[in-house]
């Protein structure tokens, strides 16, 4: 049996406070401001900054606790209500003036159960029905509190809560898994940088080749992964590239270098790498192009962006090609268990975010759940 609750019922807001740049680094809590929350809600932990200025108690959290943002600098509105949790790797965290703490009410809700029902599409499409302003977006205190959400048995919540936090628990794993393969090959990259002996220049080992614009329709449905300056930003159904390889930013975020798990098309505002020297393989190309600081010749006369003339022409020392074949047969395997960890925890979230609305409203039993879940872990 479910209860219609309003969120007013259960939980208060307590709103953060500006803070003074020059303290961002110093000893302190983390500060938890909008870069902090993922588009859509969830924790988003690249680049967090401490700071040792003054915090007040009511603009501190600890693990576990939500924190809310209500408004968005853009009109996508992926960031208008969306709630993150402090994951237990932070410590402290303090609230910036553009988060709110929300204080619940432990005796209504679980507040694992409350944070995935404001993950739902029900809540999404709520908060985003709900956005005013012309510049940037904001949702109202008294609108966002208005929300109503359904409410099982504790007991039910709290299984409900554990089915998918489990999901998180074994993509959170396979992340770290996947990290520290990067770092043993990242480690191997800088042995054998090391022992370079021969002079040379980038064009030697590889060339940068130009990618191309998409035919129309631009974004068919498919499984190979279209990829801009600045990454992945959708799918096809063909591919310049037929296999793992590297792509590099030449116009918008220029210089950035990427590493592409399967087939892909490279867009025209990149670069992908085609390997020209003996021993010199993609897996190799990607940790050299990372270590030049690409984005620093930001310089195409035409277009601020990066010149392919003057990346090729950049002086080195160069490993010998038996060298480059060893880091090659390091890397690779530890590359591949990257990536098997990354392809993993995608079909994971997918899986959790299609439960995600069926347990919420009750079409779907914990218990048919976890069989599922049972499947896949």
């Amino acid at each position: 049996m479910f209860s219609e609750r309003p969120l007013g019922d259960f939980v208060e807001l307590q709103r953060g406070q500006s803070y003074k740049s020059a303290l961002l680094g110093l000893p302190g809590p983390v500060l938890l401001g909008l870069g902090t929350i993922n588009r859509n809600g969830g924790f988003r932990g690249q680049n967090l900054k401490t700071y040792g200025g003054e915090s007040v108690g009511r603009t501190l959290l600890g693990p576990g606790d939500l924190y809310v943002s209500l408004k968005d600098v853009t009109h996508a509105a992926d960031l208008l209500g969306a709630v993150a949790r402090v994951p237990a790797s932070v410590e402290s965290g303090r609230l910036t003036q553009d988060t709110i703490r929300l204080d619940i009410d432990d005796s209504v809700v679980d507040r694992n159960f409350l944070y995935w029902a404001l993950q739902a599409p029900r809540y999404r499409a709520y908060c985003r029905a709900r956005g005013t302003g012309t510049t940037n977006l904001d949702l109202s205190r008294d609108d966002f509190l208005t929300f109503t959400v359904s409410l099982p048995s504790r007991a039910q919540q709290h299984a409900v809560a554990e089915v998918l936090g489990a999901f998180d628990d074994k993509i959170a794993a396979n992340s770290a898994t996947a990290s520290t393969a990067w770092d043993l090959a990242r480690a191997e990259f800088a042995r054998i940088v090391v022992s370079s002996t021969e002079p040379g220049i980038l064009g030697e080992l590889l060339r940068l080749e130009y990618g191309k614009s998409l035919p129309a329709p631009a974004r068919e449905a498919g499984e190979v992964r279209v990829v801009g300056s600045g990454g992945v930003v959708g799918r096809h159904s063909v591919a310049i590239v037929n296999q793992s390889g590297v792509v590099v930013g030449r116009k918008g975020t220029a210089g950035a270098v990427h590493w592409i798990d399967g087939p892909h098309w490279p867009i025209d505002t990149t670069f992908f790498a085609r390997p020209v020297s003996p021993g010199v393989s993609q897996q190799y190309a990607y940790f050299l192009l990372s270590s030049l600081k690409l984005d620093q010749l930001n310089s195409d006369s035409a277009v601020p962006g990066l010149n392919r003339a003057e990346a090729e022409a950049i002086k080195m020392l160069i490993p010998r090609e038996e060298a480059r074949a060893s880091f090659t047969a390091s890397a690779a395997p530890l590359i591949e268990l990257a990536s098997q960890m990354a392809r993993e925890s995608s079909a994971l979230a997918k899986l959790r975010d299609t439960l995600l609305p069926e347990l919420m409203s009750g079409r779907l039993r914990v218990k048919d759940a976890e069989k599922k879940t049972e499947e896949v872990m």
